[in-house]
């Protein structure tokens, strides 16, 4: 049977609290299975802890970082084959400066 959720997935730099009730939001939606890719728990800069109440699906998938003056740059070599093999519906890209695949 087929599901009746369209599948998505959200990429995003770090799990920012800032950006937990967004994703909280989506999650409520009934016709929405959403998970949310981080490339990263935090970083340096970022004095603020990790949520307790994230209510939605999500992983960080491993990589590492370049340092830049305006923010980091990602390089996640496991997350498009993560992608290929979920096969989502709709992707989307949270563009924040220094995002990179």
């Amino acid at each position: 049977m087929m599901s009746l959720k369209t599948k998505v997935i959200v990429v995003h730099n770090i799990i920012a609290p800032y950006r937990v009730p967004l994703f909280n939001r989506i999650a409520l939606q009934k016709d929405i299975d959403c998970e949310v890719i981080f490339c990263a728990e935090t970083e340096k800069d970022h004095r603020w802890s990790i949520p307790d109440d994230m209510h939605f699906k999500y992983r960080v998938i491993p990589g590492f970082h370049l340092l830049r003056r305006n923010g980091a740059i990602y390089i996640n070599p496991q997350l498009l084959g993560y992608l290929i093999r979920s096969n989502p519906d709709v992707q989307q890209l949270v563009v924040n400066p220094g995002l990179g695949l």
